[in-house]
């Protein structure tokens, strides 16, 4: 407890308390802000092709759950061969290959949890089989896309499906179709910047 004199001048009075205030608050650790207890960064996994980049995000929390603002990381790349990570979290891929990224708090050293990031060869084309097919309505038909890079060689690589005419048939993230009106749509896959030519799909 800080116990001011008040038979001094009031301008010294208020000079002398404000002084000790200060000195407690520092001796108590005064910024108020609590060390990291975690540390956790998204995505968890992501796929990029060689020069593509991958943006990481970092949040620390102290020990009660609470986000620290303005917490600074060091970012890491278990494979900087495959992709190198600079100081801002934004990876880039350099040859094909697996790596796990880790984000280390500047204050603490608390580690992060690990995130996935695989970098594949660039696509040249995709495919997709069947070229054409015919069902009825309500009936489904999987289509199946493969990726290739300049040697010809198979590339692993998640596909984005869509349809031309959604009313005749719909599409779904696996490359299902099921007809949904008597018609023609067309059914395209693409990956890393590049579109398969378009599978026709009649519905009768």
């Amino acid at each position: 407890m800080i116990i001011c004199p008040f038979r001094w001048p009031y301008a010294a009075l208020v000079f002398i308390c404000v002084f000790a205030l200060a000195l407690l608050l520092i001796s108590c650790g005064g910024s108020g802000t609590n060390p990291p207890a975690s540390v956790t960064i998204t995505p968890l996994t992501s796929s990029i092709s060689i020069h593509g980049q991958q943006a990481f995000a970092a949040v620390a929390k102290d020990s009660g759950g609470n986000v620290i603002t303005g917490a600074t990381f060091a970012w890491t790349s278990s494979q900087p061969n495959i992709a190198s990570i600079n100081a801002s979290g934004v990876a880039t891929g350099m040859t094909p290959g697996t790596t796990t990224i880790l984000a280390i708090s500047n204050a603490g050293s608390i580690k992060s949890n690990l995130a996935t990031l695989m970098v594949t060869p660039v696509i040249s084309k995709i495919t997709i089989s069947p070229s054409s097919a015919t069902i009825a309505v309500g009936a489904s038909q999987a289509f199946t896309a493969t990726a290739y890079d300049v040697n010809n060689d198979v590339v692993a690589t998640a596909f984005q499906w869509t349809n031309l005419s959604s009313n005749v048939a719909s599409i779904d993230a696996n490359g299902v179709a099921t007809g949904a009106a008597a018609g023609t749509t067309t059914i395209f896959a693409s990956a890393g910047g590049v579109t398969s030519p378009g599978a026709s799909l009649t519905v009768q």
